[in-house]
This record gives structure tokens, C-alpha cells and sequence, in this order.
């Protein structure tokens, strides 16, 4: 095992609640470390704290004190935490003026992951927050969606899946962080032209649609002009004047798209035509023929 490693193992069995290693000349042990020399995590990917979640450990923590020491590493003379920022905003509140802490020299690879893996393992991030923190793992740390689904655990496809999200509209994003959007609705959306996107997702909240009737009302929606209103008495009268085959299309295109969760186009004349599948990058390509291909 490399150095490396051995010191990402080490954080990690900090955050779990293992015994710290005796043998290792690179571990300082516990020590309290003065909690307004502790900065926060540069690479946390949790962007919101629920205030009642913090206020229920603050007072856990004013009857029991700090159970389980966070994770930092030194910088200068001040800490970076890495694990344990909750604990550390908690014992804040407290009015503490330490906190039982592990010093580690890690890396800045090693620290995004302890982070991440802390969060997921604690308290679900939310979709947003986790394609960010992949997405972070992939563009400033340089580890390909395989690494990165191997290093947290999950399938090279759902890193794929959840980093697509960012693809969606920054208004559409923060819907989704909000809890108004679930995945499901995501993938629906994902499937529309990248004009549309933002007033499907709109309408979806404002009718409360469920992931099966934005199915439903996606096919419509996607041969309009987001920007205007449409005539109901046009819109029947275009509905009277498309063919079975032009619905069975469609029908075909939309459903490819949910599947794939990438935009899909068929072109059919007389029987025969060609399927279109979009891909945004080379790693997407193989999520894609992983799905196809099995």
C-alpha cells in the first residue's frame, strides 16, 4: 500500500470510528485544536446545513460534548476540516472554545474524497450537490468517471447520470436542490431541447405533475415554442392532422430518450430511417454503450 493511501485509509477510519493506527510517525493522535483556528472545507460539497439538524446536535453536544473528533489538516498555522464540518458548526454554537480534532497531512484529492465519502455515508448530499462534487473530482482533480464511481462506490453509470444535471439550467438546478424536482423529472427534462428545458421544468411545478404525467405531457410540450402560447383550437387541429406513424415515432423517441436519459431523434420514411442519440463527451459515449451493449 503507498503512502498515499495509507493516509487516506487512516482519515477514513477517523470518520468511521476506527482505532487510529500507533505505528504511524505521520498521525498526531487526538488533540484539541482551538475551533476559530479551523477553517471550512474549500471542497465540501454540502452547500446547505439544516438548521434544525445542527440546533438537535449543538444541544447533544452541550450535554455529552464532542463523542467523536472531526478530521483536519494543518495549514500554517490554522486547520482545514475535512471531515466533521457539522460537528465543528455545532460545537461553535455551543460557544466551545476547542474541539477534539485528528491532524492529518492530506492531499487535496484525499480531502474531496474523505468529504464526499462522509457526506454520502452520513447524510444523503442532495443530486445537485453530488454532480458537483463529482464533477469537481473529475475536472480539478483529473479522475475519470470510472475512478470516481470506483473510489465513492457507485456504478460509472449513475456518476454519468447524476453530472448530466448539470447540464440543466441553473434555475432548473436550484428546483431540483429545493426538492421541487425530483430525478426523475430531471431525466424527462434532460430529453428536451436545451430551449425548453427551463419553462418545461417551470410548468411541471406549477401544475405539480408527477414523474408519470410529465411523461405524458412531455411529448406535446416538445413541439412548441417554449416562448409562446399556443392556440387550443391549432393544437387540436394539428393533433387531427398527424398520422399513426408520425405518434408511433414520436412515441419511440420519447421513450428511447427516458431510457438513455439523452435527447433521441428518429427520421422514418416509408419504414426506414435512422436513430439519432446524442453524447456530450467520450465518457458519456461509453455510458451509453454500456447500456446498449450491456
Amino acid at each position: 500500500m503507498t503512502r498515499k493511501s495509507r493516509r487516506l485509509g487512516r482519515g477514513l477510519d477517523a470518520l468511521l470510528g476506527e482505532p487510529e493506527p500507533v505505528d504511524e510517525p505521520e498521525s498526531e493522535g487526538v488533540r484539541a485544536v482551538d475551533v476559530t483556528a479551523v477553517r471550512p472545507n474549500p471542497f465540501q460539497p454540502r452547500r446547505e446545513f439544516s438548521e434544525e439538524k445542527l440546533q438537535e446536535l449543538a444541544e447533544s453536544i452541550r450535554v455529552h460534548g464532542v463523542v467523536q473528533p472531526v478530521l483536519v489538516r494543518p495549514d500554517g498555522e490554522e486547520f482545514e476540516i475535512v471531515a466533521g464540518e457539522r460537528r465543528l458548526r455545532a460545537a461553535e454554537m455551543v460557544g466551545l472554545d476547542t474541539i477534539p480534532a485528528i491532524v492529518s497531512e492530506l492531499g487535496d484529492q484525499e480531502m474531496m474524497e474523505v468529504a464526499l465519502v462522509e457526506n454520502l455515508q452520513r447524510e444523503d448530499l442532495s443530486p445537485i450537490e453530488q454532480a458537483n462534487a463529482y464533477s469537481t473530482l473529475q475536472h480539478e482533480v483529473g479522475m475519470t468517471q470510472a475512478e470516481v464511481a470506483g473510489r465513492i462506490g457507485v456504478s460509472r453509470s449513475q456518476v454519468a447520470n447524476i453530472v448530466r444535471l448539470l447540464q440543466l439550467p441553473g434555475r432548473v438546478q436550484d428546483l431540483i436542490q429545493e426538492g421541487m424536482l425530483g430525478l426523475g423529472h430531471a431525466k424527462i427534462i434532460l430529453g428536451l431541447a436545451e430551449e425548453q428545458r427551463e419553462a418545461f421544468a417551470e410548468r411541471i411545478v406549477a401544475d405539480g405533475m408527477t414523474v408519470r404525467q410529465a411523461e405524458a405531457a412531455c411529448e406535446k410540450f416538445r413541439g412548441t415554442d417554449p416562448g409562446s402560447e399556443t392556440d387550443p383550437e391549432e393544437e387540436e387541429v394539428a393533433s387531427e392532422a398527424e398520422g399513426d406513424a408520425d405518434v408511433f415515432i414520436r412515441d419511440v423517441q420519447e421513450r428511447l430518450a427516458r431510457q438513455l436519459g439523452t435527447p433521441v431523434r428518429l427520421s422514418d420514411r416509408a419504414g426506414r430511417g435512422k436513430i439519432s442519440i446524442e453524447y456530450y463527451d467520450y465518457e458519456d459515449l461509453d455510458r451509453l454503450l454500456d447500456m446498449i451493449l450491456g
